[in-house]
């Protein structure tokens, strides 16, 4: 039996950019501050928000929604397969996890531990860090950043902020088609969730399946400080142990 968890939402980095040190706030863009840019807001952390986004700025490309699980797929040694409600439509967390290493899009999910529901129903860390594999480029998506972000300028009531989107509106276009994912990382789960075969009736936990994780980031806007992301867990169960005969 083989269980896929796929999700998909916004995500929120409010992070300093080269050549700023990561670290900073900048309050204005300047040649040496980086592109991404605080306007008196609370000060840049780096934390992947997957919910609940600090200081949720106007103008967003693509509207804020929280990170969520779109389906849960089971499939059999026959081949068949089924859905499942047990976890859809439940809120998913990467918990305190910041991008951490010195080359963007190669950066380790530092403090990773995906989380889905609130209320314990599975809980798993990566046993080896998971890592970006690089930026790839969708020229496609690029192009629908200018007028998209143009539409909504009369949400922007700050002219600092006005005037930054303006000089930084194609570096902004270019960001928002890069595309990064982390390679397979397996984890080490825990949690009250159950998987159900029907008719058969047999429940499966969490911990009774060995999980893969792997997730997908792109259309990162500069300006607003979020994206999207979609994501995956597949779980395959353990095989049952052989007892001896006498």
């Amino acid at each position: 039996m083989k269980v896929t968890i796929d999700w998909s939402g916004s995500f929120q980095c409010r992070l300093a950019t080269d050549p700023g040190p990561s670290n900073s706030s900048p309050t204005i863009y300047s040649a040496t501050s980086g592109w991404t840019i605080a306007y008196g807001e609370p000060a840049f952390d780096r934390l992947i928000r997957l919910q609940s986004p600090v200081s949720l700025r106007t103008a967003l490309v693509d509207s804020w929604e929280d990170t969520k699980v779109t389906s849960v797929v089971l499939s059999f040694p026959d081949g068949s397969s089924q859905t499942d409600e047990t976890l859809k439509g439940k809120k998913v967390s990467y918990g305190t996890v910041v991008f951490d290493g010195p080359i963007p899009a190669q950066e380790t999910l530092k403090g990773l531990e995906v989380s889905i529901g609130t209320s314990g129903e599975f809980t798993g860390k990566p046993s080896s860090p998971a890592q970006l594999t690089g930026a790839k480029f969708d020229k496609t998506r690029q192009g629908l950043y200018e007028p998209a972000k143009k539409a909504k300028l009369s949400q922007v009531k700050n002219p600092v902020r006005l005037g930054t989107i303006g000089t930084l509106m194609t570096n902004y276009a270019a960001f928002y088609g890069f595309w990064a994912e982390t390679g397979t990382v397996t984890l080490n789960a825990t949690g009250t969730a159950e998987f159900l075969r029907i008719p058969e009736r047999n429940a499966h936990a969490v911990t009774e399946f060995n999980w893969e994780f792997s997730t997908k980031f792109f259309a990162f806007d500069g300006d607003t400080l979020t994206g999207r992301i979609t994501g995956q867990l597949i779980g395959n169960l353990n095989p049952a142990p052989a007892f001896p005969f006498p």
